[in-house]
């Protein structure tokens, strides 16, 4: 006769966790990694296993520690991109430069706003608690260059005429 043990909450491997409905203790993985269900036993303590194991997040990606959702991580959002695997937060475009910016979520890079442009709100700080750097539409006129279309932002711009004042942003050539 064969006895089979059934895991409860108490006898999971330390840092493990009880789940009722798998009726079984899954491996608890740190930031920056996910619990891959693709695995089978990767630990056992008393005769309980814990069923899974931990995967890098891939680049572009990120989980905290602490993060709830414990089987997936997530795709860095607008503004922000990861270059690397396994990270537990995404780096904002506002502090990887003036001219960083990214629109998309799920980047590895930021992208680069146009010739002679800078984001509007980096005139000489770069700033990691707010939201910049999602759009080239934040790309404005360095000081010295303009854009022949007025309060137009996201292209090129050009060196201003000589004689001419260019203060940058969005305003003509005065």
């Amino acid at each position: 006769m064969t006895t089979t043990t059934t895991a409860t909450t108490s006898t999971c491997p330390a840092g493990n966790e009880y789940d009722a409905t798998a009726g079984a203790c899954l491996i608890a993985c740190k930031g920056g990694q996910f619990r891959s269900m693709d695995a089978t036993v990767v630990a056992s303590v008393q005769g309980n296993a814990s069923v899974g194991v931990c995967v890098s997040c891939p680049t572009g990606e990120f989980r905290e520690g602490d993060d709830v959702l414990k089987d997936a991580c997530r795709p860095c959002p607008a503004g922000t991109s990861n270059p690397r695997p396994g990270q537990i937060a995404c780096v904002p475009c506002s502090v990887q430069g003036f001219q960083a910016y990214q629109d998309e979520t799920k980047a590895t890079t930021c992208k680069t706003c146009p010739a002679n442009t800078r984001r509007a709100n980096s005139r000489g700080v770069m700033d990691s608690q707010t939201q910049t750097g999602v759009s080239i539409t934040e790309c404005e006129c360095e000081k010295g260059y303009y854009n022949q279309k007025v309060n137009k932002t996201g292209e090129t711009c050009i060196e201003c005429p000589k004689g001419a004042t260019c203060a940058g942003g969005t305003d003509r050539a005065l």
